[in-house]
């Protein structure tokens, strides 16, 4: 059992080097080189190969070893993490916390402006997952430029090529290619440390990159480039934000192992060799220090290694954007969208058409108008820093609300690391016309879609409120009616899905029951109201799923309301938990019906919005109900011979 268990963890630790750390295990393909060759225009000198190692290095240890790794990672919701796990926390204990009207109103402020920016940190790491793809396969085909300048012309088509095949492997599954993600970053790891060590031996006073003044001083001699120095080192850390949204499928004690004992001696090897590679005398070929490291018989199974690792990275970034959607959704903030569970074992394994597409042609768009890397990298940081920054901020909200930290602890550790965030992100912000538009248009566009379809959901409910006091029909006068009007027959269960909990015999009716009432004017046996809740923790136990309450159990049938609760990272079923009622009695039915008929309200839009604003937001909002999925699909409702829908236009 202790060598299974050894096993399994070992596993887990492999695992997590494949999909949490591709993305920012990939970063020496293209930072170093940016710091030198990018604004910045540094010379090959020992201070200024000593200050871009110094810098990359205490980046790391800071902003990813220990704000991520040591702090962010605390704040999980049932071990799930992600930016829209923050969110989760803060809804569960908005209402939390009474320490005066002045502190309630200021706490109430902040926030509120927090869980407004969380939404726009999530729409960055949507742009980040179109931006890695591009820069990563870009940066590794490059490499074929240093092997042969004649091979400069084929590095796009080459790289649309494997892109192209990536995005079409993506419906198969990451289980069917993933089995060899991890080996090959420990690999490719392995390999980033010894091209470290081999230029360090060669040069070993570049080992006082350890210390951080060398990094002051670079920024105070080249103060005038400081914001491209800045934006360079960013790289070094991009996709620091897959370390928390994976912590669910590895587990937190995976994840910082991963990172201090392979990941981290890795990278710093790596970064602080290449400082050696630019301390003078060594030839760089194509500005791609990176490859230059390398002696020359190693550049062809490196260029390789690199594009195998930078696919890699892509994936991982695919994979967490069909996640991010999936929990979106669930928490109303985006359209529903066909979802593929691609592993029948692992629960958050999927597979999403649209947005699958979505960002190749994105990702496509990027590789044909930058054309290279570097052109790349000032579009990348600011998603990054953006991103980073919002979550900071999120941080402190949990640590004051859930963690109940001190103010003034919370405000001096984390207020420091949001001042590094906030100086990383006025590097880049300066590079808004070099690149850094290309994710604030897409955050823009993502943001508006988000916030469209959550005041859509919204309106609806309004105009339903205002819809029902006029239907005017109680759970209690729907029981008197029953014994005027009673089916006799086979027995039948009508399930009327009620976009609201129906909780108490005085509460209305659905819509859509009064509306099939008015027109048949004839009622089933067995009336199960059925709502479903989606709440902000990732999963809810079965014993935890179910809470029916009776209003009538007699001769004549049944009447009850069934409220089912899932998880945001969970995937409604009515069928499945319609067969589990039935199976588990947990429903008292007297006798199993023969038929399921379920009711549900089609929504149609017949007003063209009050005023110039609220027709455009319609207008949005109609194109995309649209395209978002029929709710029979998305709460797994397809008709078989055991199931028979009615759709009623309320």
């Amino acid at each position: 059992m202790a060598d299974a268990a050894k096993s399994a963890r070992a596993a887990l630790l492999v695992g997590a080097l494949g999909v949490v750390y591709g993305d920012i295990g990939t970063s020496p393909l293209y930072a170093v080189s940016e710091a030198f060759f990018g604004g910045a225009r540094l010379e090959a000198s020992l201070p200024n190969a000593l200050g871009v190692a110094s810098l990359i290095l205490w980046s790391l240890i800071l902003m990813v070893t220990i704000k991520y790794v040591t702090l962010i990672l605390r704040a999980d919701n049932q071990g799930e993490g992600g930016i829209f796990t923050l969110l989760g926390l803060l809804e569960q204990r908005r209402g939390g916390g009474n320490r005066g009207e002045a502190t309630a109103t200021r706490n109430g402020r902040f926030l509120g402006l927090v869980m407004f920016l969380i939404p726009i940190g999530a729409t960055l790491l949507y742009a980040d997952g179109v931006i890695t793809p591009a820069i990563s396969v870009l940066s590794a085909i490059e490499g074929l430029e240093v092997i042969t300048p004649a091979a400069g012309h084929a590095v796009v088509p080459l790289t649309l090529v494997i892109l192209t095949g990536l995005f079409l492997l993506q419906r198969r599954g990451t289980n069917r290619i993933g089995w060899m993600f991890g080996p090959l970053m420990l690999v490719w790891f392995a390999v980033l440390g010894l091209l470290g060590l081999y230029r360090i031996v060669q040069a070993p006073e570049i080992l006082w990159a350890i210390n951080p003044m060398h990094g002051i001083r670079l920024l105070a001699e080249h103060f005038d480039g400081v914001v491209h120095i800045l934006g360079a080192v960013v790289l070094a850390f991009t996709g620091v934000e897959a370390l928390y949204a994976d912590m669910g499928h590895f587990g937190r004690t995976a994840i910082q192992k991963s990172w201090n004992f392979i990941v981290l001696p890795s990278l710093a090897l790596n970064y602080i060799g290449q400082g050696a590679t630019m301390m003078g005398g060594n030839a760089i070929f194509k500005e791609n220090i990176f490859y230059s490291m390398a002696p020359s018989w190693a550049l062809i199974p490196l260029v390789a290694l690199s594009t195998g690792a930078t696919i890699i990275a892509s994936q991982a970034l695919i994979s967490g954007a069909f996640s991010l959607t999936q929990q979106a959704m669930a928490l109303g903030l985006f359209p529903r969208l066909r979802v593929i569970h691609t592993n029948p074992d692992i629960q958050g394994q999927i597979y999403m058409p649209f947005i699958n597409w979505a960002l190749y042609v994105g990702t496509c768009c990027l590789v044909l108008g930058f054309g290279d890397a570097r052109a790349l990298a000032s579009a990348y940081g600011l998603a990054v820093t953006g991103t980073m920054s919002i979550t900071t901020l999120a941080f402190a909200a949990v640590a004051l609300r859930v963690f109940e930290w001190k103010r003034w602890v919370a405000f001096s550790v984390l207020g420091a690391f949001l001042l590094l965030d906030l100086s990383f992100l006025g590097a880049n912000v300066v590079k808004f016309l070099h690149g850094g538009w290309v994710p604030v248009l897409i955050g823009l566009a993502l943001y508006v879609v988000m916030d469209t379809w959550h005041w859509g959901r919204g309106w609806i409910r309004s105009a339903y409120e205002r819809l029902m006091p006029r239907l005017g029909m109680s759970v209690e006068e729907l029981i008197s009616r029953r014994k005027e009007i009673f089916e006799t027959g086979p027995s039948v269960s009508l399930v009327v899905m009620a976009s609201r909990p129906v909780t108490s015999t005085q509460d209305l009716i659905p819509p859509v029951m009064a509306v099939h009432y008015r027109n048949w004017r004839r009622l089933p046996k067995h009336i199960i109201f059925f709502s479903i809740k989606q709440v902000s923790r990732p999963e809810v136990p079965v014993e935890e799923r179910y809470q029916v309450i009776p209003f009538v159990h007699d001769e004549m049938g049944t009447v009850v309301s069934v409220l089912v609760t899932f998880g945001y990272m969970e995937q409604p079923n009515v069928r499945s938990v319609l067969k589990e009622m039935k199976e588990s009695r947990r429903v008292k039915i007297p006798q199993a019906p023969q038929k399921w008929l379920i009711l549900i309200g089609a929504e149609r839009f017949v007003t063209p919005g009050a005023s110039m604003v609220e027709r455009i937001r319609l207008s949005l909002f109609s194109k995309l109900n649209r395209l978002s999925k029929p709710v029979t699909d998305y709460f797994g409702l397809e008709t078989d011979s055991g199931v028979t829908m009615e759709t009623i236009n309320v």
